[in-house]
């Protein structure tokens, strides 16, 4: 126990109320259960620590594409009103959200020669989508946020449009997390520019 909490004290725990919790967390963790864990992790060959790796597409891993692709993509933020993909074929909640939205900041967006509600191409070496730009000072220059989990019903079935503004088009096959096999796909290199 005490490692783990010395752990906890050197993470960045500022916010109120965080360490206090992480120490009750780990004193109601059982030794057993916890030394199981670290076993099982390195007899996996698994650091049972997390460790930061960078993401196999981004200006550190991949600069050859950073000329080409110079904004960071970032996927998956919450949208008011929907949840995942779920919503979008109900009016009310289509007219506060009407469109995919791709927040860019203010500065890089007149670099770009694009205005706010500007439609827009997203593309990534893998593929590229159709998304309205929402300027704001609240993100890097460098970074652009995409919503993800669009699909259009007035378009009509079998496919609803989904491959207009679907994110998940913008990623390929690149490499699984080794502890988990997850996909990374909150994350990429891309341009933006007007449609």
């Amino acid at each position: 126990r005490n490692a783990l909490v010395a752990l906890a004290n050197a993470a960045p725990l500022d916010a109120p109320g965080v360490r206090p919790a992480v120490e009750r967390a780990l004193a109601d963790v059982d030794p057993l259960v916890r030394a199981h864990a670290v076993w099982a992790a390195r007899r996996m060959g698994l650091d049972p620590l997390p460790v930061y790796r960078e993401p196999p597409v981004s200006p550190a891993s991949t600069p050859e594409l950073a000329d080409d692709y110079p904004l960071v993509l970032t996927t998956g933020a919450k949208i008011k009103g929907f949840f995942h993909s779920e919503g979008r074929q109900i009016e009310s909640l289509r007219r506060l959200n009407p469109d995919p939205l791709v927040e860019i900041n203010t500065a890089t967006a007149g670099d770009l020669g694009i205005g706010d509600g500007d439609a827009v191409w997203i593309e990534t070496p893998e593929g590229r989508v159709t998304m309205r730009a929402r300027l704001t000072d609240g993100i890097a220059p460098r970074v652009v946020s995409a919503q993800h989990a669009w699909w259009f019903p007035e378009d009509g079935p079998p496919e609803y449009g989904w491959k207009r503004s679907s994110v998940n088009l913008l990623f390929g096959d690149t490499e699984y997390d080794p502890e988990t096999g997850s996909e990374p796909l909150r994350s990429t290199l891309c341009k933006v520019y007007a449609k």
